[in-house]
């Protein structure tokens, strides 16, 4: 089964989450890793999952899905890495 996000295809659930994460947390790319920072000391991954909830379409992902991917973007800073 394949899974979707944004246009972008992936081959499981938790690569679209994670990608999900990246491209939410750095507004597509366009966020510094300091503008991340500063959004991830600012806001609980609970707090970041509502506001992607309440602003973007993310079809049939979860809450709890949403939050995991959040918590596992910031445990692992993906932008960070070059």
């Amino acid at each position: 089964m394949q899974h979707s996000f944004n246009g972008i295809r992936y081959k499981t659930r938790a690569d679209m989450l994670a990608g999900f994460a990246h491209d939410f947390m750095t507004g597509g790319g366009l966020h510094s890793p300091d503008q991340v920072a500063h959004l991830l000391a600012h806001l609980t991954d609970a707090e970041a999952a509502a506001e992607a909830f309440d602003n973007w379409d993310l079809g049939d992902m979860t809450h709890a899905e949403v939050e995991a991917a959040i918590a596992q973007f910031r445990a692992d800073r993906p932008d960070m890495k070059g």
